[in-house]
């Protein structure tokens, strides 16, 4: 039975799923990495904006927790299936998958990580993004996926120490509370959003790529340089 690779991708705040179109459509005319049984897994969303809907009063913005617990369930049903993933993230979607990750291993559920490949990261505000960062504590009071985008929150540097210590650095083997997964982590060249700094923050393996904030997850072609580099990754995780 052909092994396929499963790719989960997870959008940031104030987006939604269908900003990976550009990118699932230039996979889909792949023909090379489709032969290699490299596939997206269908959609991960979640609810994200910066203020809640006057007209839906009892409704929340849900915390990272929750969207990380969100995920959790998804990788165990929709991605269910896949044996092998490679899981990538743009801006909060990066913060999302490491609490994710983190919030099982604390469970003790870190021999479920194995089948993960690999974490991309793409301009993941890893330390924070100071962008306005004084107008929008002003502006969007109560929104929690807001409060940990702030430089120096602490659950997100907790959530940080864990990865590096539990993931990124853990042994080979995998433990109930460890499991290594190589993480590959990129800043936007003309990112104003998410700093070169917060973006790369104290992973190994961390890069630059061509583009702003939103460009650099949105290849127009194989050649756009956000795409050949993910494409690497995964078919050296495919084989």
């Amino acid at each position: 039975m052909e092994r396929v690779l499963g790719v989960v991708f997870v959008h940031g705040v104030r987006s939604s799923a269908e900003m990976w179109d550009p990118f699932t459509s230039v996979m889909a005319e792949d023909y090379d990495l489709m032969a290699k049984a490299v596939e997206p897994v269908p959609r991960f969303e979640y609810a994200t904006g910066l203020f809640r809907s006057s007209w839906k009063p009892l409704t929340v913005i849900p915390s990272i927790s929750t969207v990380a617990d969100s995920l959790k369930e998804y990788l165990i049903t929709e991605a269910g299936e896949f044996d092998r993933l490679v899981l990538v993230g743009h801006s909060q979607g990066g913060l999302v998958i490491q609490r994710c990750l983190v919030r099982m291993l604390t469970e003790g559920r870190g021999q479920e990580l194995a089948r993960i490949r690999r974490v991309v990261l793409l301009a993941t505000p890893n330390t924070g993004s100071e962008l306005l960062q004084t107008a929008r504590e002003k502006l969007v009071r109560g929104n929690p996926q807001e409060k940990e985008l702030r430089p120096f929150n602490e659950l997100v540097a907790d959530t940080a120490r864990s990865v590096q210590r539990d993931i990124v650095h853990a042994a080979e083997q995998p433990t109930e509370r460890s499991c290594r997964i190589p993480f590959s982590v990129y800043a936007g060249e003309q990112d104003k959003v998410v700093t070169r700094a917060s973006a790369q923050a104290a992973f190994p393996n961390a890069a630059v790529l061509p583009g702003d904030h939103f460009t650099i997850a949105k290849p127009d072609s194989r050649r756009h340089r956000t795409y050949s580099t993910v494409r690497r990754l995964l078919m050296e995780a495919a084989l």
